[in-house]
């Protein structure tokens, strides 16, 4: 009975697995063969709003960058601080993120630099 019982169930798991996910048989066409790229192609080397937008600031020998930084740098000297950000991240580059390796208890990186502390300088003869 037991036996009967599990063929039972294993046929009803089959035919649910396929009710669930689709005919194998019929979504293999579909699959990737082994050694094939989902994206053959790669990503695109630049984007088409980079190449118009370098198309329009590189015109009249690049007078049209020269109006739009103007008008930046005029807009960062009324305050506007997004004007100021973007001028500081292309002239100093984005700050960089650090650590925080303060600590208001005595948690582990403050016992690591403790130790380091004390252990007397290494020499090489």
């Amino acid at each position: 009975m037991i036996e009967s019982n599990s063929n039972a169930h294993a046929e009803n798991s089959a035919e649910n697995s396929v009710n669930r996910r689709g005919n194998p048989d019929k979504i293999k066409h579909f699959q990737f063969k082994p050694g094939q790229s989902g994206n053959p192609g790669g990503r695109p080397k630049s984007a088409p709003v980079t190449n118009l937008l370098r198309e329009i600031l590189e015109k009249d020998d690049g007078k049209e960058a020269i109006r739009l930084a103007k008008a930046i740098i005029k807009e960062a000297a009324k305050g506007n601080v997004k004007a100021f950000e973007a001028i500081v991240n292309r002239v100093e580059g984005p700050p960089q993120r650090r650590a925080n390796t303060t600590s208001d208890n005595d948690g582990p990186m403050r016992v690591v630099v403790e130790h380091i502390r004390a252990e007397p300088p290494t020499t090489t003869e």
